[in-house]
């Protein structure tokens, strides 16, 4: 069989002596549980935090796998080690691993230096390589046996003979007594033994009686006798603040004698920390111990203390910064002044007795806040009260009033501490109200939209919540007052201007004074723009500004505008000497023929005008319309003519077109007629003349007549001739005078 034997030795010990023991099979041991490993290898945990770890591939089929620990076996030969080390037994024990498996054994903590032994079959047992790492003895193997081990500290060595016993105990409620049991040791010819109990801490409690008894004893063969040249055995006592160095409390005889000798060690408290503190008393003597059968030495520890005061508090959360709320526990007091700190402000009351009630109550709330008390009733226990909670909340109320002046079915906005609601009118006075206001909170009411035309203000609206409700914040609008915007036109006859206000309403007007139909408040800009002005010349002053009262000082001066005077003339021959003359009020003269005509002069509106024929031609002509006075627009007035009853005489007038200008083109034109002179008469036209010409030959009514073009020819030889046409080549009747329209064009 393979064991792992442990020794189990004080932290504050260096070993220099071991009691061997003799160790011979295995007692004591129960069919472990098992953890199944396969060829992918895992971890198998056993007591204490032992631990085997197998790497993949170390094993070829899956293996149950235990960890155990064996107590009742006896001490090995010639290894020294003590009675209550652990041994641990790692199975099965026909296995080899092809691959290292790792074990690891748990140590004590401060523990710097170990040994482990290992031992085949519960004999021959021998030291082992390991390391520690983490708290633990770390060996690697590839096969199971029985292990333990032994370890030194680092405190330092200890004189042989000297058995001490640490322990730290906790007083809880009332008075206690606790014994620990005796611990067992043996030992061959001279040595030590050590052991450690620890209980926890206690709390000190300022004067409060405290004692531990003690007694030792020594047992052989289940006797209780007296310690055997126990050479001026001591009890030493020493405290400390956790974490902090140790200081005496004092080193006190005891009597080496019988069973049941005992020493009383009172504790001075006064020298305790408050709070928690770590008391540790020991043992010492120097012992010879007999021959086998060896002898048990041990002490016994009565430990009395008074418990500790414990204090009942809690926490205040709400409280504003400055304001104070007084608490009450029976007939004490306290008084929280709220810092503004996160979490909230602590309050503790005086230590109470354990077992003692409480009932914390609320004496006076902080001005215009409510406080209330949460787990405040109770009885002291073993620890102090720290849940009471006590919540303070400032005190609520609304704010609000009325809203008058609007018609009904219109509507503002209130609003306070970013909080709006619309209100709206029904006719009368309309309510409202911003509930959940803190008091000591500051409010501002406030109004906006505001229906168009009203103007709204308020009273009362801003202030500190107290202790009410706020109830007379007035909102009273009104209609704002409005005014006429207006002036005066002149200078127009006939026409009308066109004046438009902000690009809105647009108003046409004559000479004399002029206002829009829409009003402005006080306060608004008004643009007045000139959008038409007829045909005449109009200049806009006075045309914006702002709103101060009724305005009437907008003023349109113009200046009349001029029309022109023309008309038609029909009834005309066509005839180059069958014209029509007109004259415009007996200045400007015009030579017209059939069609519409425009005296160049313009009348001024309102102006009169006359259109007359200063002297007739062929055709005698009248005017229609002729006379009257301008009234805002052109005149066109209607000339009519009537030619000469038939039989002439008749005439042929014509003009030319087509000219190439600069070229000094001329062309013959020949009328032949009985009534020519010679039969004909030929006139040459150039172009300087450019277009028109007439023949002088007087056609009587009826007769037969011819008219025969030429080439136009240019004195420039290197010109092209030019080949002429008119509608009346051939023989013609002379009905009416002839105008022709000759057009020439270069060869093609």
């Amino acid at each position: 069989m393979n064991l792992i034997y442990t020794t189990i030795r004080s932290l504050t010990l260096a070993a220099t002596g071991l009691l061997a023991l003799n160790l011979s099979g295995c007692a004591g041991t129960q069919t472990p549980p098992s953890t199944v490993i396969t060829a992918d290898g895992g971890t198998v945990s056993g007591p204490d935090g032992a631990t085997v770890t197998v790497p993949a591939g170390a094993l070829t089929r899956p293996t149950a796998i235990a960890i155990t620990r064996v107590s009742g076996m006896a001490q090995p030969s010639g290894v020294d080690a003590a009675p209550d080390s652990p041994v641990y037994q790692i199975e099965p024990h026909d296995v080899t691993f092809k691959e290292a498996v790792t074990i690891r054994l748990p140590l004590p903590a401060g523990v710097t230096s170990a040994t482990v032994y290992a031992a085949e079959d519960g004999t021959g047992w021998y030291p082992h390589a390991a390391v520690i790492k983490d708290g633990y003895l770390e060996l690697q193997r590839n096969g199971f046996s029985y292990y333990y081990w032994k370890y030194t500290s680092t405190a330092g060595a200890q004189a042989p003979g000297e058995y001490k016993d640490h322990f730290i105990y906790k007083a809880t409620q009332g008075i206690t007594d606790t014994q620990f049991d005796p611990k067992n040791a043996q030992s061959s010819n001279y040595g030590y033994i050590e052991y450690t109990s620890t209980q926890g801490t206690w709390t000190a409690r300022r004067g409060a009686a405290a004692s531990v008894t003690f007694s030792a004893f020594r047992t052989q063969d289940g006797i209780q006798t007296a310690l055997p040249a126990c050479a001026n055995p001591k009890v030493i006592g020493t405290h400390r603040v956790p974490g902090g160095p140790r200081a005496l409390l004092g080193s006190f005889e005891m009597t080496s004698g019988a069973s049941g000798s005992e020493v009383t060690v009172p504790v001075d408290t006064n020298v305790l920390a408050l709070g928690d503190n770590e008391l540790y008393f020991g043992l010492s003597c120097a012992v010879n111990f007999d021959a086998p059968p060896y002898a048990q030495i041990g002490i016994k520890v009565n430990a009395t203390v008074l418990a500790p005061l414990r204090t009942v508090g809690g926490r205040v959360s709400g409280l504003g910064t400055g304001q104070s709320v007084t608490l009450s526990n029976g007939g004490r007091t306290r008084t929280v002044v709220g810092t503004g700190a996160s979490g909230g402000d602590a309050f503790a009351f005086d230590a109470l007795e354990s077992g003692e009630a409480y009932d914390v109550r609320i004496s006076a709330s902080p001005a215009g806040s409510t406080c209330a008390v949460t787990n405040g009733s109770g009885t002291v226990g073993s620890t102090d009260v720290t849940g009471v909670a006590v919540t303070c909340a400032a005190n609520r109320y609304a704010v609000g009033g009325s809203v008058t002046g609007l018609p009904q079915g219109q509507s503002v906005t209130v609003s306070n501490a970013g909080v709006s609601q619309s209100v709206a009118s029904s006719g009368g006075a309309a309510a409202f109200s911003f509930a959940g206001v803190e008091f000591g909170t500051t409010y501002n009411v406030t109004v906006s939209n505001v229906p168009a035309g009203y103007t709204c203000t308020v009273t009362g609206g801003s202030g500190t919540v107290g202790a009410g409700n706020v109830t007379g914040v007035a909102v009273t609008c009104a209609a704002n007052p409005t005014y006429a915007i207006g002036g005066t036109v002149s200078g127009l006859v006939s026409d009308r201007v066109k004046l438009q206000l902000n690009g809105g309403e647009t108003v046409s007007v004559g000479n004399g004074s002029f206002a829009f139909t829409t009003r402005l408040e006080a306060g608004q800009t008004y643009t007045v723009a000139l959008t038409d002005s007829g045909n005449s010349s109009c200049t806009l002053s006075g045309a914006g500004g702002t709103v101060g009262g009724a305005v009437g000082d907008i003023t349109v001066s113009c200046t009349p505008g001029s029309y022109t005077i023309g008309g038609t003339v029909s009834g005309l021959s066509g005839g180059v000497f069958d014209t029509a003359e007109v004259q415009l009020n007996g200045g400007e003269t015009l030579t017209l023929r059939n069609g519409a005509f425009v005296f160049q002069t313009r009348v001024t509106d309102g102006q009169p005008y006359a259109v007359t024929i200063p002297s007739q031609g062929q055709s005698t002509c009248t005017v229609q319309g002729g006379s009257g006075t301008v009234a805002g627009m052109n005149v066109s007035v209607s000339v009519s003519c009537e030619q000469p009853a038939a039989g002439g005489p008749f005439h042929v007038t014509g003009a030319v077109d087509g000219w190439m200008p600069g070229e000094d083109y001329t062309l013959s034109l020949t009328l032949s007629s009985p009534d020519a002179a010679g039969g004909s008469e030929t006139v040459v036209v150039d172009d300087t003349t450019y277009t028109n010409f007439a023949f002088g030959t007087a056609l009587s009514a009826g007769s037969t007549y011819t008219i025969t073009l030429s080439k136009a020819v240019s004195s420039d030889p290197g010109a092209p001739s030019l080949t002429c046409m008119s509608q009346a080549d051939g023989s013609n009747t002379a009905t009416a005078d002839m105008f022709l329209n000759v057009t020439c064009f270069p060869p093609f």
